[in-house]
């Protein structure tokens, strides 16, 4: 299987044995997955091994980061919307979640997430269906989800700032280590981000 990850293979000894044991295990898998661990851990490296270890591998791998869904509704962002659905939107455009139709989408610091977009979100992983914002259309999209937070999502649930229901919809999770404590693999990831980036 890790023969399948070909533009991690030169990195992949230098992973812990934990997360290649987890990615071998569920990569392969259309599992839902949520990563936890701090800021600058990998779990974008780890979400792009996941990716290309699974069947998915030849659809797309959408990367979104849910604190920047400010300017314009999160709604609209992740599922799209139509002409006239809020101030400013002068045409419709699809979201994230329809363009990673086939693929992965990787929602990086979902514990951000608003409780209405939660549910929102809930719904589309129970069903598999969503409509645009301002749209009564109903769509479906084929994705997997890979989520990620640094937050403590058993203290935020504690707290009543994220749904319990949803993180349970997600039923894969792994806990990436910080990455002082795996200094051999910092070069991978820095060409992994910059080979997504386009740099």
């Amino acid at each position: 299987m890790k023969e399948r990850a070909t533009r991690w293979k030169d990195e992949w000894n230098d992973l812990p044995e934990g997360m290649r044991r987890f990615a071998t295990r569920i990569g392969p898998t259309d599992e839902h997955v949520l990563l936890l661990g701090p800021p600058g851990s990998g779990k974008g490296y780890l979400a792009r091994i996941l990716h290309e270890l699974s069947p998915r591998a030849g659809g797309p791998l959408v990367t979104r980061n849910c604190g920047v869904f400010t300017e314009t509704p999160a709604e609209a962002q992740l599922f799209g919307h139509i002409k006239g659905a809020y101030t400013g939107a002068t045409d419709s455009k699809p979201g994230v979640v329809a363009a990673a139709a086939g693929g992965t989408l990787f929602l990086d610091e979902c514990g951000v997430l608003t409780h209405a977009i939660q549910a929102m979100f809930l719904i589309f992983l129970e069903t598999g269906v969503f409509s645009r914002l301002g749209s009564q259309t109903v769509h479906k999209a084929d994705i997997r989800i890979i989520a990620a937070t640094n937050r403590d999502l058993g203290a935020a649930i504690a707290e009543g700032k994220f749904r319990e229901d949803l993180v349970a919809r997600i039923p894969f999770y792994y806990e990436v280590p910080p990455l002082r404590e795996r200094r051999r693999e910092i070069a991978g990831i820095v060409d992994c981000h910059f080979r997504a980036n386009g740099r």
